[in-house]
């Protein structure tokens, strides 16, 4: 999750749920124990990086840096089979290949129309996942997916649009206790509530409509208030029936 949660440029959250004594549960520690020694060898790959434009592989995920127009991708290998070719969607120039626990270790590239491809050799360097370090000689070029393409068609059906500005219940319905919602000519302003730590100040806004098959979401969203322990989630709930 950490690795994932990091490769969409968030932050991880972990919530270690220690016990009604104030000690955390064995399960807890041996996981806390795992992640520090990964992060003691591959913490380049997490600390300091973003999100990739590149699609998301099957094979790991993919963080990156970038300085002066360069990026460097951190490619986090959950299935590493010896001799297999690590498809990356994006048309560059590679400067650099190599584990990032063994910078000698280098490893060979090849570029086609489909983008990138990294030889594995030999054993994976960790049980769980392993981090290749692609040097790239400008900013990536990513290579459309089918799914990006099927985006930018323009073949979708508009179910709703709400520009926030008038009536909010003509569209949306409360789930909160203390939450409260206002419609101004800026959009909508959504407020859980004031208090920290308390269940009642959380809500959630739900559609009036809902909507099956394949969606797309477009929304414009600014965070206005200055806490920094507490978190704005959006999400998307898909359910079936």
């Amino acid at each position: 999750n950490l690795v994932d949660i990091a490769s969409k440029g968030g932050n991880y959250l972990l919530n270690v749920s220690p016990t009604a004594q104030g000690t955390l549960m064995p399960e807890a520690v041996d996981r806390l124990e795992t992640i520090g020694k990964w992060m003691d060898k591959n913490s380049e790959s997490i600390y300091g990086t973003q999100a990739s434009p590149c699609a998301q592989p099957e094979w790991g995920r993919i963080t990156m840096k970038t300085k002066k127009q360069k990026a460097t991708l951190y490619l986090i290998v959950f299935d590493w089979t010896d001799g297999g070719n690590l498809p990356i969607r994006c048309d560059n120039e590679v400067k650099s290949c190599y584990l990032l626990t063994d910078k000698s270790r280098t490893l060979t590239t090849t570029s086609g129309e489909n983008g990138i491809f990294v030889k594995l050799t030999g054993e994976a360097p960790d049980p769980y996942s392993s981090v290749i370090v692609l040097e790239l000689a400008g900013m990536p070029n990513a290579i459309p997916t089918e799914l990006d393409r099927e985006n930018d068609s323009g073949d979708w059906t508009l179910q709703l649009s709400d520009p926030c500005k008038g009536n909010w219940q003509d569209n949306w319905f409360l789930d909160g206790e203390i939450a409260k919602v206002k419609n101004s000519e800026k959009g909508m302003n959504f407020s859980a509530g004031p208090v920290n730590r308390n269940d009642a100040h959380h809500a959630v806004l739900w559609t009036k409509e809902s909507f099956e098959g394949d969606v797309k979401i477009e929304y414009n969203y600014t965070r206005t208030d200055t806490q920094i322990v507490n978190v704005n989630i959006l999400y998307i709930q898909a359910t079936e029936f």
